[in-house]
């Protein structure tokens, strides 16, 4: 059995990869939060579930006892990490996925034909990590973030972060002896109206150099956005120059060396839920304005489409559930008491299609209905 490490949250190359495995797949979740004298009574709760499902499901006593005693081992491991938080634990007989998520709801543990993916549904339609960049003339740093947790990057040497020394590096014409007085520890000063013009292309060269810098850097990494962080005009100026497709709108406004005790994450961390409440937005005035067969509310339809790979963006309400099957000949559900959860299942295809999946109050949804899409075609 394959072990996947520890991740923050899911991606949607993880969830393309989950989506492949048939049963029995293994869907558990366990808030590990101590309610004062409960976490082990839950956790036995929870095994003892899975035992009885795993039995169901036509797993000998030692397949399920491989299982089972890889629940408890990651969870022991987690609590001695961080005893916070939610686990999640997808396992199949040839692969394991698990993920640190943020959750509200209730310990689950199912075993069944495909992964219960709906509490991961909020870490992947909404934006969970990113990485800050603080703009300072001294002192620019590149922060990756969660929305809990912040570490500094090591940056190469090529990634300017002072302005004084990318000066001091620049072609002769450029250089700020040449323009400017030397200011206090080497800091630049300028006196004249030209100086100043000259402080600013001084600043946009710089600013240019980081922005080149950035894209080298992130070339490789996950597909993260970027916030700036830095006084008005700095953030205005970056904006201006910037071609990292990566980077959001707006910024925190603030010099990033002046705002201490979390401030700078807690302000980054508003502008990402902008960020995510516009994304949504966005995909229901999509939905609103569209027509024909672009859209559907209706169950069999959008089961079809979500096998076909034509859906690209699936709202579905978060109260809503319906149990039963979905046959492949003739394309239609049939609602069962024994059947499967049909609307987590039809995020699970839409995902694994590339398509997007959008967790709603039903007063938000499209119509009040309880599932709505809209086509890719």
């Amino acid at each position: 059995m394959q072990v996947a490490t520890l991740e923050t949250s899911p991606t949607k190359e993880q969830i393309h990869e989950m989506a492949k495995e048939t049963g029995p797949c293994l869907s558990f979740l366990f808030r590990l939060a101590e309610v004062p004298g409960t976490r082990d009574l839950r956790l036995q709760h929870l095994v003892d579930t899975l035992k009885r499902q795993l039995a169901q499901a036509g797993l000998s006593d030692q397949e399920a006892k491989s299982f089972l005693d890889a629940i408890r081992t990651r969870v022991t491991e987690r609590l001695e990490q961080r005893p916070t938080g939610c686990l999640a634990i997808y396992q199949s007989l040839h692969k394991t996925w698990v993920f640190d998520v943020s959750c509200d709801i209730r310990d689950f543990a199912m075993v069944g034909n495909s992964f219960h993916i709906t509490p991961l549904i909020p870490s992947l339609s909404d934006h969970r990590e990113f990485y800050l960049l603080a703009l300072s003339q001294k002192h620019t740093r590149l922060i990756r973030c969660t929305t809990t947790n912040s570490i500094e990057v090591s940056l190469p040497p090529s990634f300017p972060t002072n302005l004084t020394e990318f000066n001091s590096h620049a072609i002769p014409d450029h250089r700020s002896e040449n323009h400017s007085s030397g200011g206090q520890n080497g800091s630049i000063s300028f006196g004249t109206k030209a100086d100043a013009d000259k402080k600013g292309e001084y600043l946009h060269n710089f600013f240019s150099a980081i922005d080149k810098q950035l894209q080298i850097f992130l070339g490789d990494q996950p597909e993260l956005p970027v916030i700036i962080a830095g006084v008005d005009y700095e953030v205005a100026l970056y904006h201006k120059i910037s071609n990292c497709p990566h980077l959001i709108p707006g910024g925190v406004i603030g010099s990033p060396d002046g705002l201490k005790g979390g401030e700078l994450h807690s302000r980054a961390i508003q502008v990402l839920e902008q960020l995510n409440q516009s994304r949504a937005q966005r995909a229901l005035d999509i939905q609103s304005k569209a027509s024909g067969q672009r859209v559907s509310s209706d169950l069999d339809t959008i089961a079809a489409a979500t096998v076909n790979g034509r859906v690209l963006n699936l709202f579905v309400a978060a109260d809503a559930k319906r149990r039963g099957v979905f046959d492949e000949i003739s394309h239609k559900t049939r609602e069962t008491d024994s059947g499967e959860d049909l609307l987590n299942w039809m995020m699970l295809q839409t995902l694994g299609h590339g398509g997007d999946v959008y967790l709603f109050p039903r007063d938000k949804m499209p119509n009040q209905t309880e599932i709505a899409a809209y086509m890719r075609y």
